[in-house]
């Protein structure tokens, strides 16, 4: 539009007084004549967001990177939500509109927040509630997005909190209708929805707590899974497809750094098929298994083991699923302290593995192999400044896709 004016500008000039001589100053032929700088275009509209939950007490808390298809991770900004956001959850189904609401924790500010994913890849709080105990790490919601449950590491208790669904898929919370207390040294670490069950691992107990969840109240559906002394139940994964599920125990820094096959059944609960080494080549003192999750489809699950020395011993575990088995297949280098990990399709064969090394402040980016199960870098690791405590990867919501046709 501003080309347009300047030429008919000009042509106005030209179309004077015929034989009248155009006196123009310096000045005015540069403005004329002088190329004009394209207008700055919208931002562009995203499919999917890595977001980065940083170890920081104030100031902004979460990173914000565009996906690109191959892999590749562009910068997009920062958002304030709370101190130590060291976990965040989807709130629900995936939004029809142009927001997707997400759940947040505050490990130091013993709150839970909802967010705003906006199709810019933007984050924003719309609603911040107390988690009902010390420490807050981890959070789920049931399937229909309308309760959250906070596990409180410090405080030893699980809430239960009302989500309220408002305009355009945004979400508030309210405050918790009902908190369970596991007791103070239970350390209760995450909280996990699988077949009507609700999966508690309470690290301070050695033990996975089963409940269920009906008529919006927690209670009791079997005895606990006890876990040899001193393991330590950190996190949890189910398969997708398998009755089975594989539990990350996080050990003392003395004991042998450990996962467990679980058989799962709706009507018996969780049961112990067989324990196995998680760190590799590697032995105690000082590793610590963190986080657990399966490949899409299953064919392997990959555990991140955390070293607190300094003798560079973190890596990524990968063993191949079988029907009651697992086969341990290889053991990669991440940076220091791989504290979460999240795991996206690149292509039919293809993933790209997102590390957070929670210790040297940055991102390990890996190449996963869905046919074999192999580790590749994929780029070389990248700086944040801050301590990354959570990784994960959320979709924007639909109607972001028909404005991106649009543009």
């Amino acid at each position: 539009m501003t080309l347009y004016i300047r030429w008919f500008a000009l042509a106005a000039l030209v179309a004077g007084t015929a034989g009248d001589k155009i006196q123009t100053t310096p000045n005015e032929r540069d403005t004329l004549f002088a190329p004009t700088a394209p207008s700055p275009g919208p931002a562009p509209l995203l499919d999917r967001v890595l977001l980065v939950g940083l170890y920081k007490d104030r100031g902004s808390s979460i990173k914000s990177y565009a996906l690109s298809d191959d892999g590749s991770l562009t910068s997009i900004g920062d958002s304030n939500a709370g101190g130590n956001p060291s976990w965040i959850a989807a709130a629900g189904p995936r939004g029809e509109g142009t927001l997707t609401s997400l759940l947040t924790v505050s490990e130091t500010g013993n709150t839970v927040a909802s967010l705003s994913l906006g199709c810019d890849g933007k984050v924003t709080e719309t609603s911040r509630v107390s988690s009902q105990g010390a420490g807050p790490v981890h959070l789920a919601t049931d399937p229909l997005g309308e309760h959250a449950f906070v596990a409180n590491y410090g405080g030893g208790t699980v809430a239960v909190l009302p989500v309220t669904q408002g305009g355009d898929s945004a979400v508030s919370l309210g405050e918790a209708t009902q908190t369970v207390d596991f007791g103070a040294s239970a350390h209760a670490h995450s909280t996990y929805l699988s077949g009507g069950g609700v999966y508690v691992p309470t690290l301070g107990l050695d033990q996975v707590q089963q409940l269920t969840f009906e008529g919006g109240k927690l209670s009791k559906a079997h005895e606990p899974l006890s876990v040899p002394q001193d393991q330590g139940p950190r996190h949890l994964a189910f398969h997708p497809t398998l009755p089975l599920a594989v539990l990350a125990n996080e050990g003392n820094g003395t004991t042998q750094p450990t996962i467990e096959l679980l058989g799962v059944d709706a009507a018996q609960g969780l049961s112990t098929i067989a324990t196995y080494e998680a760190s590799g080549p590697y032995s105690p003192p000082d590793l610590y298994p963190a986080e657990v999750l399966f490949s899409p489809g299953g064919s392997f699950v990959l555990v991140s083991v955390r070293d607190a020395s300094t003798q560079k011993r973190d890596g990524i575990a990968v063993f191949q699923v079988g029907a009651e088995s697992l086969t341990f297949k290889d053991y990669t280098a991440v940076g220091h302290y791989p504290r979460s990990m999240t795991l996206t399709k690149t292509g039919s064969q293809a993933g790209l593995l997102i590390v957070g090394n929670q210790k040297d402040n940055s991102l390990t980016l890996l190449n996963f192999d869905l046919a074999s199960g192999a580790l590749h870098k994929a780029a070389e690791d990248l700086p944040l400044g801050d301590s990354p405590a959570f990784v994960g990867i959320f979709e924007t919501a639909k109607g972001c896709a028909a404005q991106a046709t649009l543009v």
